[in-house]
């Protein structure tokens, strides 16, 4: 799984005075560019959008910070926005005004993780709007959007994908091609299909997205740099991860231009890259590069945020497949009892975490210690997803291994079919996923004696990994070590013995760099 979270900028601790101010310098940031906004509505579209960057930098100043100048949780920030509802409510002669100034807080309150009250705000907006506006308008689209938007983020994906949808057909009507509103919600439609797992569909509307925002002969912007993240991810999730990387390298450099070395979406692609080592079984860069990603990630959101434990994931991922333990366990408890604060039992992020813990379990020999971790992993996915989607088969076939390695091979010979028929559904015949399960598939055959099923099986995930995966991954030593006693059970010498060779030739590369040292 890719995760592409992480935001991130080095900050000073300030004194409790100076932290207030800062935010107050904020909240006055936020009445000043909304009410720019609405009178940009009568003068240039190019106008209109300059304030509408100004606006997003300044909601993303929301995002995190020192714990002097205010994280999520900090009281003068949550008391200065709410002093800010207070004034918007009193804006009842100006509608437009207090339309704005309603989107603004609660895409805030969205950031500050007060689902309920943004969920208020962005409804009222987008009420006062229709009114205002009329359906199809820009502000109407924009309201849609963001409701939409924070949909995903409360994981309702259905209803966030009818609310984009609703905006930007709407708009298409009324919107001249280049407006605006209709490139955000063309990004926030890739971007609700990819969280369904829809990702064939979503590269083509991510690619529209980039489209839109691309401008010949001009400098870069932050919106062409997100859209262009989201087609990598579409793309990662797909298992193009040549694809992935070379737009991910293209973003670095992008990122780095446009916010400096040390910004938070300069973390984002450092996960990413990070993301397709891990998957290519080079264990020690993945952990090399997530380690980059987390020092920048928990010097400006502190130790209890969220996106430091996504940041926390990634590192403690990379350490347990290196096998060291004690450093990635606590790792990832203290992620788990983040997450589980903040999104709640029944998230994704948190079932993201509770597959690191049961891999933990696996990998020390403990299978009925790691199954609790992937059945409520699994229960997590199906109450969010529904029954299709690649991080179902991620469960079903990690809970099979659990069955397995308790010798439980019928159970995990079904469970892994189930994987396999759901890996293909969503991500394709010829996904990583899908080879890897395929791979364990044969070992559960495999400790059944059904040597001509267990070889067929194998031999069909190991060509599929083989083509994305170094040759020293733990997935193509174990199926070379399985398909040696299969072929060998079944008096095919010839067949082993290539196998045998890959194995001694895999061995002797990994000793090599060892005694050069």
């Amino acid at each position: 799984m890719g995760y592409r979270l992480g935001k991130f900028v080095r900050r000073n601790r300030a004194s409790v005075s100076a932290g207030a101010l800062i935010f107050a310098a904020v909240v006055s940031l936020v009445v000043f560019y909304t009410v720019r906004l609405a009178t940009a509505r009568n003068v240039a579209r190019a106008e209109a959008a300059r304030s509408e960057r100004v606006l997003r930098f300044t909601l993303n100043l929301f995002e995190g910070g020192d714990k002097q100048a205010g994280p999520a949780d900090s009281l003068r920030v949550l008391t200065l926005v709410d002093r800010g509802l207070k004034e918007a409510r009193s804006l009842n002669s100006e509608p437009i005004v207090q339309a704005e100034m309603y989107e603004t807080l609660g895409s805030i309150y969205e950031k500050l993780g007060n689902f309920a009250r943004a969920d208020t705000l962005l409804r009222a907006a987008l009420d006062r709007r229709r009114v205002l506006f009329g359906a199809g308008s820009a502000e109407v689209t924009g309201s849609l959007v963001a409701l939409g938007l924070l949909r995903v983020a409360q994981a309702d994906f259905e209803e966030a994908e009818r609310l984009i949808r609703q905006g930007l057909d709407a708009g298409k009507a009324r919107l001249t091609p280049d407006d605006p509103a209709l490139a955000h919600a063309t990004f926030a439609l890739g971007l609700v299909l990819q969280e369904r797992g829809k990702y064939e569909a979503a590269i083509p509307v991510s690619g529209e997205a980039v489209r839109l925002y691309t401008r010949p002969g001009e400098p870069a912007t932050p919106e062409l740099s997100a859209s262009l993240g989201q087609l990598a991810d579409d793309h990662y999730y797909l298992g193009h991860l040549d694809a992935s990387d070379s737009l991910n390298r293209q973003l670095l450099a992008m990122n780095k231009q446009l916010y400096g070395e040390r910004h938070p979406r300069v973390a984002d692609i450092l996960i990413n890259l990070g993301a397709t080592q891990q998957d290519r079984g080079r264990y020690a860069e993945a952990e090399r590069i997530n380690r980059e990603a987390l020092g920048l990630i928990r010097a400006f959101y502190g130790e209890d945020h969220f996106q430091t434990a996504d940041a926390l994931t990634k590192v403690a991922r990379a350490l347990v497949f290196e096998n060291k333990f004690a450093e990635g366990v606590p790792m990832l408890e203290r992620a788990l009892a983040i997450r589980e604060r903040v999104f709640g039992p029944a998230h994704p992020m948190v079932a993201s975490t509770l597959n690191e813990l049961g891999n933990v379990q696996m990998r020390q020999d403990r299978p009925g210690e790691a199954e609790p971790y992937f059945q409520r992993m699994l229960y997590i996915y199906h109450a969010v997803y529904g029954e299709k989607h690649f991080l179902i088969g991620i469960a079903e076939s990690n809970l099979a291994a659990s069955r397995m390695a308790r010798k439980d091979y019928p159970a995990a010979e079904a469970l892994f079919r189930q994987a396999i028929a759901m890996f293909t559904g969503t991500q394709g015949a010829g996904h990583l996923n899908t080879g890897i399960a395929r791979i364990k598939l044969g070992r559960s055959l495999l400790r059944q004696h059904r040597y001509v099923e267990a070889s067929t099986e194998t031999l069909a995930g190991y060509d599929i990994v083989s083509r994305q995966a170094a040759p020293g991954v733990t997935w193509l030593v174990s199926a070379r070590k399985d398909l040696v006693e299969a072929f060998d059970s079944l008096r095919q010498p010839e067949k082993a013995a290539r196998f045998r060779a890959e194995l001694a030739d895999t061995a002797k590369r990994s000793a090599a760099p060892a005694s050069g040292r």
